[in-house]
């Protein structure tokens, strides 16, 4: 497995920095989170994993490149298209 290097994951934290809300499209996992699941992101570790607490009450991790997600708008985001 290739690791992804330093400023990719830096990258990653900027974007989904811990409590940015997430949806699941589709997750490469033996026992995944079924498509359409939103939960909150808990960290980004050294090997560039985004740790998701899933709304449906598992922990469980989303590997950008391989499964498949989407940045949900934060509550200031959506007070922002308001107006």
């Amino acid at each position: 497995m290739k690791y992804p290097n330093k400023d990719y994951i830096e990258h990653l934290r900027r974007k989904y920095p811990p409590g940015t809300r997430l949806q699941l499209s589709c997750m490469e996992d033996e026992f995944p989170v079924p498509p359409g699941s939103m939960g909150t992101v808990e960290c980004i570790d050294d090997v560039g994993q985004i740790h998701v607490d899933w709304d449906c009450g598992r922990s469980l991790a989303l590997i950008p490149g391989v499964d498949s997600f989407s940045r949900l708008p934060s509550p200031k985001e959506k007070a922002g298209d308001a107006r």
